[in-house]
């Protein structure tokens, strides 16, 4: 392969493989992937800890509710606010797991059919990669691409692979999400790149999965305050941050 594209410059010296490996210096990269690896298993355990005190404590909230809202109307409108960011949240998770089992299943019978090995792992990997938005699809097409050019001798395959996951990557990402999402997410192109690389910053992976529906909880409560709405409204897709939630109120909460 490096033969081949440094042939298409007019370049023959291509390196070799042993050359490569020496630069890129695989004891550091297989040292910083077992830290990883570590800081992985360590984060998914403080998590179903925190999950399991978040069960917990869950069966206390509509007693907490009613002592910080006094006021039925403010307790209701608390509620409200609640209602509509579950009804978010649900709702993205929801069609993200069902379009990306969908976008899964054709991408596999597209590299089963072509002979890629590995083809169901691969598919495993487009699914999970579908919570993460814009990136997630590009990443999740590239990834089979990349070992059909180590395995396959010609690179016809490799191409009609890139297509064909594509093709199922594009259309469902662009005609099925939409629709079945509705205005349930509403935000802005801009704003969705821009919050998956501020909350993987924070949260590192788990951040960019969980970056959309947690943008859109911000944007609701942002949306019912006089002094954040201004704020909301910038993060909203059309300018109208409640649009298409249920039993959101107006603001000036």
């Amino acid at each position: 392969m490096l033969h081949d594209a440094y042939g298409l410059v007019g370049n023959k010296n291509a390196p070799t493989v042993g050359q490569l490996l020496e630069r890129i210096n695989p004891g550091a990269f297989l040292a910083d992937l077992a830290q990883s690896l570590r800081g992985l298993a360590s984060n998914a355990l403080f998590v179903a800890i925190y999950v399991a005190f978040l069960f917990s404590a869950q069966s206390n909230f509509p007693k907490k509710l009613d002592a910080l809202f006094p006021d039925p109307d403010a307790r209701a409108r608390a509620a409200a606010i609640s209602a509509s960011m579950r009804h978010a949240m649900g709702t993205y998770l929801w069609v993200q797991t069902f379009t990306g089992a969908i976008t899964a299943v054709g991408c596999y019978i597209t590299m089963k059919l072509v002979g890629l090995d590995q083809a169901l792992f691969w598919a495993f990997v487009i699914f999970l990669l579908g919570y993460v938005p814009t990136i997630g699809p590009l990443i999740g097409t590239l990834f089979p691409v990349l070992f059909a050019l180590v395995q396959f001798p010609n690179y016809w395959q490799p191409a009609i692979i890139f297509a064909g996951v594509g093709f199922w990557q594009f259309s469902i990402g662009n005609f099925m999400v939409p629709r079945m999402q509705g205005d349930s997410m509403n935000l802005s192109t801009l704003v969705v790149i821009l919050t998956l690389s501020l909350w993987g910053a924070i949260w590192g992976l788990p951040g960019m999965f969980l970056s959309a529906p947690l943008t859109v909880m911000l944007m609701i409560i942002l949306a019912q305050f006089k002094s954040t709405r201004p704020v909301a409204v910038l993060l909203s897709q059309d300018g109208h941050p409640e649009k298409g939630l249920k039993r959101t109120p107006q603001p000036g909460l």
